[in-house]
């Protein structure tokens, strides 16, 4: 009997800046991270690249429109959930330009979306996203996050 093959998740992250500063959204009433600061993204579909899975989500989340030859990933991190054995690689993908003022599309999943300055991050941003963000930085382009 064959064992089948393990399966990963994958996300995508914008990273929206303007000089200093980053665009969040807050998570709430989704079930998983409410009330923390995350880039604004989501889940890859199936049949769809990791571009267009940036667009769509850009699009759903933010109302704003992103093409393919303004968007860069700047970060990839492979990432366990601590409570859970739920593993999933992130792109985190930075857009150069963009259409349209972001704004908060989806009520019923965010109660925020904002400007941080990148040096005085919200105290309740995810974890995970400060440890991309300092990678960043640092210019590594792919880390792992919550294996220890």
């Amino acid at each position: 009997m064959a064992r089948e093959r393990f399966k990963i998740g994958a996300f995508v992250a914008l990273i929206l800046r303007k000089q200093e500063m980053i665009l969040l959204i807050r998570r709430s009433n989704t079930g998983s991270g409410d009330g923390f600061y995350a880039c604004a993204g989501g889940g890859v579909d199936g049949d769809e690249s990791i571009t267009q899975a940036m667009i769509r989500e850009a699009d759903e989340e933010l109302g704003i429109k992103l093409k393919k030859e303004n968007l860069k990933i700047v970060h990839i991190v492979h990432s366990k959930q601590q409570q859970s054995s739920n593993e999933c690689v992130g792109f985190f993908i930075e857009a150069t330009e963009w259409e349209g003022e972001p704004q908060n599309m989806e009520p019923h999943k965010h109660d925020d979306v904002a400007w941080f300055n990148l040096n005085n991050l919200p105290q309740n941003t995810f974890p995970r996203l400060i440890h991309v963000i300092e990678m960043i930085d640092k210019k590594n382009f792919y880390s792992e996050y919550g294996w220890d």
